[in-house]
């Protein structure tokens, strides 16, 4: 599944398909949330309210800031929320039964990020012509755009460490 929102499903996939294999295509947080809003963020779907609401409550954020939040502010909490569950769904998950391939490898070293994925589902090598069709700039997110308070909140909403910041 390719999008987000599939992540709250997660326990119910892993019912379904008891000995499933996953492959997880992940991107740096910081680079999902100063990209551009996802669905899983705005209040103006359905998806969106559902995950909003599942997001706030995962911690223990009044749901009443959905709606003074910033659309940046409600993406980190999105994103924290999802990247959340992926771990502790991952917890569950036999490591041969796993492969992460981040986004920004497919982008900058695609055959490498193949090869790798070949690998893990027991495929041949797969052709070189992936390489003609990746745009590099897609992995881009101008972050210069948000204040440093801005930059600074949204990585403590994300958990991560503050040498994270040396990519800004």
């Amino acid at each position: 599944f390719k999008l987000p929102e599939a992540n709250l499903i997660l326990p119910l996939l892993q019912q379904v398909f008891p000995h499933a294999r996953y492959v997880h295509f992940h991107r740096d947080p910081l680079q999902t949330v100063f990209r551009r809003t996802h669905m899983t963020a705005r209040t103006d779907n359905h998806i969106g309210r559902t995950s909003l609401i599942a997001a706030y409550d995962h911690f223990d954020r009044d749901r009443t800031l959905i709606l003074s939040d910033s659309p940046t502010v409600r993406m980190a909490i999105t994103t924290r929320h999802q990247n959340d569950l992926i771990a502790q769904h991952r917890a569950c998950i036999a490591p041969e039964d796993w492969i992460e391939i981040p986004f920004e490898e497919t982008v900058h070293s695609p055959l490498q990020a193949l090869t790798r994925f070949a690998g893990f589902a027991g495929l041949p090598n797969l052709t070189t012509r992936i390489t003609e069709t990746v745009d590099v700039n897609r992995s881009n997110s101008d972050m210069s755009q948000f204040s440093r308070q801005e930059v600074d909140h949204v990585v403590n909403i994300l958990g991560l460490e503050s040498s994270k910041l040396s990519s800004i």
